[in-house]
């Protein structure tokens, strides 16, 4: 394609077009007391219109304690497939008392929200919990998409492109 413009907007159709393939995998990385913390999520929601992308956690997790002290993050995605990577540098916010979102979970799904102990806390060994679903322990993880920046990896002619919200998600080109 020779029109750079024309594709930018085909890049961030391909970007959306991942995200909207749901449930998506996405490695959520965080800030902590030591550091960066890193683990896979699923992302349940992706509201183009919006510029958001949602998932679930136990509200008890460690990474609600991460979220509050710092809500700057980053979701990475990564479509072996496709050879694309999404990065996607978001603001989070926490919805509990989410009873709409409870209401459709299996029941199997809803036994991740209320283990007891409380995710990350010590064990005697490796099946020393008990799953206990509790609505009050669940809740919906909003990310505001503040910029996407898309690297797709194709052997010859890799390319690379970076969507920023202030910007009105017109893109530009990065080297990659």
């Amino acid at each position: 394609m020779n029109d750079p413009a024309a594709a930018l907007a085909e890049a961030l159709e391909t970007c959306w077009s991942r995200l909207s393939d749901l449930p998506c995998e996405a490695v959520l990385a965080t800030v902590a007391e030591r550091g960066a913390e890193a683990r896979v999520v699923m992302l349940r929601r992706a509201d183009r219109a919006a510029g958001s992308v949602g998932f679930h956690a136990d509200l008890q997790s460690p990474k609600l304690a991460e979220i509050a002290r710092s809500p700057g993050a980053t979701l990475l995605i990564w479509d072996r497939a496709a050879r694309l990577q999404l990065r996607l540098r978001v603001t989070l916010s926490v919805r509990t008392g989410a009873a709409d979102l409870w209401a459709a979970l299996p029941d199997a799904a809803r036994g991740n929200y209320g283990t007891v102990p409380p995710p990350g806390r010590p064990i005697a060994a490796p099946d020393a919990y008990v799953r206990r679903p509790e609505l009050a322990r669940f809740g919906e993880i909003t990310g505001r998409i503040e910029a996407i920046d898309m690297v797709q990896m194709r052997g010859q002619g890799d390319r690379r492109a970076l969507f920023a919200r202030d910007e009105d998600w017109r893109g530009r080109w990065l080297a990659p």
